[in-house]
């Protein structure tokens, strides 16, 4: 039917506006953390993105999450575990980024 394939051609048209071009695409520890400086501003504001009830940790899950939305398309359990120093599939506002933590538990001192 007309009205199906109208939306259908606006919905791919969406997709396609807010895909991340190719080159843009992070592959890597550093290009993801480019990609999240360029989207959110510093990687502080990055971490609460991922961690917004200030545990300081966050799971496969929440690392995935914010992986896929910079445009990876690579194996979050891999990348993550570039970062993760325990080895447990659990990131630390430390691992993530030493000059974030400094200042995100500040933050927490402060409440």
């Amino acid at each position: 039917d007309q009205f199906d394939s109208r939306a259908a051609t606006r919905l791919r048209k969406e997709v396609a506006d807010n895909a991340v071009p190719a080159a843009d695409k992070p592959t890597d520890v550093p290009t993801l953390k480019a990609a999240c400086r360029a989207q959110f501003g510093t990687l502080l504001a990055t971490w609460k993105q991922m961690d917004p009830w200030s545990r300081g940790k966050v799971g496969l899950g929440e690392f995935g999450k914010l992986a896929a939305s910079m445009g990876f398309e690579g194996d979050a359990k891999q990348l993550l575990s570039e970062l993760d120093a325990h080895g447990d599939e659990v990131l630390l506002v430390h691992e993530w980024d030493s000059e974030a933590a400094v200042k995100w538990e500040a933050e927490q001192d402060e409440h």
